[in-house]
């Protein structure tokens, strides 16, 4: 079954933020009373309560209780989960942008409080507490050193944690996607169900609770499948996203295909809707046609970046783009490639994220930022290419990338394949 991406993808902004607060929180694992005490300081200027949160007896809190606070459903709103996370990320000195969405983001029902386990509104145990910090550090540093082959003390971590009363393997992967999203794949019953439909028989566990090595398996089998070129999804994020979709309109968030040939170009809102919907082909072609042109052990799609490189990337600012080359198999990359797609003829500028201007400002003349934009016209795919943006990006302000949208002066024009 194909399930293409949703029409309006959005770019996962808030990763950053989930992910810094996270690494905020983890400084407070031995200072539990300290955390108490800046929490009640906080929700006690809010109107939002945090239930149960008495410095008098309660002495110990755990991580995902805190994250929990602004990741409950199904009442509290956006603007309200907005307000909570920019509140708690003042007190705990997130310097990141507190995130405008929450799209994909799995919630926590809200019927217990924020409490992420069983026993909280009584005051959590000190042990109970200890195992849940201890699974949230493992979950970090494991983010971190994703070369160590042997993952025995986050396994036991893990196994510990779900056996914490009230947690089970649902709420805890939840939360470990929500301290590292690119990282951990939460077990909801959206996503399960949206895996099912996706892919039948995939989930292999049924009603059976998977413990801490059979997660880690089937989360690099996940992301194995995420990497094939004919998923509809690419990441963790955007399969949460899609899951959500699925969940609140009964139906697969599928576009049908824009038909071709066409006599005259699209019109600007044509354009918009339809755009979107030729993006896993166009990469497929780039794809392609980038094996053939500089051999296949020279092209890595993004996905397929080993995840220490990508730490590296990401230590200065640059995640890369949907491809990159690189002179020899393993090397530094020497080049990236965003693509987009298009059904005009030659359109004049192109819609780009924010988190793309950001990357190709941060690239080099020695690590050229290319955009590569098909044309999906009269059933002949062309490719014109943008040489070194990222002169072009780094004389734009970040007020101005708010727009979103960028003139393209092309530097060259390729015939691919049909």
């Amino acid at each position: 079954m194909t399930t293409p991406e949703p029409q309006s993808a959005p770019d996962f902004s808030w990763t950053e933020f989930y992910e810094g607060f996270a690494d905020a929180l983890l400084k407070f694992k031995g200072r539990q009373s300290d955390l108490v005490q800046l929490l009640v300081g906080t929700f006690g200027e809010m109107s939002w309560p945090f239930t149960g949160l008495d410095p008098s007896r309660l002495a110990h809190i755990d991580p995902f209780s805190v994250m929990a606070s602004f990741n409950r459903g199904p009442y509290a709103s956006n603007e309200t989960r907005m307000s909570i996370a920019a509140a708690l990320s003042r007190s705990l000195e997130v310097h990141i942008g507190t995130p405008n969405d929450f799209d994909g983001i799995p919630t926590l029902f809200a019927n217990g409080g924020s409490w992420f386990y069983k026993g909280g509104l009584e005051g959590p145990s000190e042990s109970d507490a200890n195992i849940m910090w201890d699974i949230f550090e493992r979950a970090i540093e494991t983010s971190k050193q994703s070369d160590i082959a042997d993952h025995g003390e986050f396994i036991a971590s893990f196994d510990k944690a779900i056996a914490v009363t009230g947690v089970k393997h649902t709420k805890l992967s939840m939360g470990l996607f929500w301290i590292r999203p690119r990282e951990f794949i939460a077990l909801d019953k959206k996503n399960i169900e949206f895996m099912e439909r996706t892919w039948t028989g995939f989930w292999a566990f049924g009603n059976k609770k998977p413990n801490g090595a059979q997660y880690l398996e089937f989360r690099d089998k996940l992301r194995a499948q995420l990497a094939k070129l004919d998923s509809p999804v690419q990441s963790f994020q955007s399969l949460s996203h899609a899951a959500e979709i699925m969940a609140k309109t009964g139906k697969d968030p599928s576009i049908p295909e824009y038909k071709v040939p066409r006599t005259s170009d699209p019109s600007p809102e044509e354009e918009r809707i339809s755009a979107p919907h030729k993006a896993k082909e166009a990469e497929r072609r780039v794809w392609e046609y980038l094996r053939a042109e500089y051999g296949e052990d020279n092209v890595v799609p993004y996905c397929l970046i080993p995840q220490l490189e990508r730490k590296k990337l990401e230590d200065r600012k640059l995640p890369g783009a949907d491809f990159s080359l690189h002179d020899q198999l393993g090397g530094p990359a020497i080049q990236f490639i965003e693509v987009k797609s298009s059904l005009n003829s030659r359109p004049d500028s192109i819609r780009l994220t924010k988190a793309e201007f950001e990357r190709a400002k941060n690239c080099t003349e020695e690590t050229p930022y290319e955009v590569w934009v098909v044309i999906f016209q009269d059933n002949k795919p062309t490719l014109w290419r943008e040489e070194h943006f990222e002169r072009h990006a780094k004389e734009l302000t970040i007020e101005e990338l708010t727009g979103m949208s960028v003139r393209l002066d092309y530097s060259d024009k390729v015939n691919l394949p049909l």
